[in-house]
């Protein structure tokens, strides 16, 4: 299992970057989209606003620009892109699957993907609302056992202090009658 997870770490760590980034995305691509765009047109734009605001090698900027070089070189749409090449392009099923589900709104209209691109942004923020109020649960949790704990092993020793003592005394009473 230790080769598992040190092979393996970087993999993780990439789709928790890219997850953990998806309100971010998700607001530029549907401020894009509120502008009548395609999101193929938008891609070089989201792109540069990663590497303007100090995140050029962000693992979503490497996302796009392979979507980016797929669309050139193979003249497929984004949603055969999407469909076809998942696992190439991205290590978190999370992202792909929100690109998916903004992609199909494009079909209809754009600005359609827009309010949906803003529903599923404001869902993802309070899944991770949820999710940090569980961390905080557990953490709190774990904090009340071990508290418990140490309380219940200080009431141990009492007890078996107490019991040495009486035994101590019953021994002494039963060796003086003797």
């Amino acid at each position: 299992s230790f080769f598992y997870y040190n092979r393996n770490e970087r993999l993780w760590n990439r789709a928790k970057e890219i997850e953990e980034d998806i309100p971010h995305f998700i607001s530029i691509l549907a401020t894009y989209l509120s502008l009548n765009r395609s999101i193929e047109s938008t891609l070089d734009d989201i792109q540069e606003d990663y590497k303007h605001h100090g995140f050029p090698k962000h693992p979503t900027t490497d996302m796009l620009e392979s979507i980016k070089n797929m669309i050139y070189r193979t003249k497929m749409t984004l949603k055969a892109i999407i469909d076809k090449h998942v696992l190439s392009l991205s290590p978190s099923m999370r992202m792909i699957q929100t690109l998916k589900k903004i992609i199909l709104f494009t079909e209809i209209d754009q600005k359609s993907a827009a309010k949906s691109a803003r529903m599923i942004r404001a869902q993802t923020l309070s899944v991770y609302k949820l999710d940090l109020y569980i961390q905080t649960l557990l953490v709190e949790t774990s904090s009340l056992v071990d508290i418990t704990i140490k309380v219940m092993a200080t009431l141990n020793i009492f007890f078996i202090l107490s019991f040495l003592k009486i035994y101590k005394n019953i021994y002494l009473r039963y060796v003086l009658l003797i």
